[in-house]
């Protein structure tokens, strides 16, 4: 049976700090873990996050799950007229 070696964090153990939740995705994460649900990309924190990891370069998977849809590129290249919620990550 594997062991982890290392600490977990899942950002639902601590909804109650959400300032901090992305400088910890950005300093104290070595690999940043995705779950690919359909509305990943329409949530403005998973959407933080997400970014938070690849501006800076934490390694970063993936785990599409059943319902998981990636977005067309037009949505992306779109995506921040679409996503009105992203203003309430600025203060973060």
């Amino acid at each position: 049976r594997p062991v982890v070696t290392r600490d977990v964090f899942l950002d639902a153990d601590n909804l109650e700090s959400l300032d901090h939740l992305l400088s910890f995705v950005a300093s104290d994460v070595s690999t940043f873990v995705a779950l690919g649900t359909r509305s990943i990309f329409f949530r403005p924190w998973c959407v933080g996050e997400m970014t938070t990891a690849k501006m800076n370069r934490v390694d970063t998977m993936l785990l599409a799950l059943p319902t998981f849809e990636r977005l067309p590129q037009e949505s992306i290249e779109h995506f921040e007229t679409t996503m009105l919620e992203l203003d309430s990550l600025l203060d973060n």
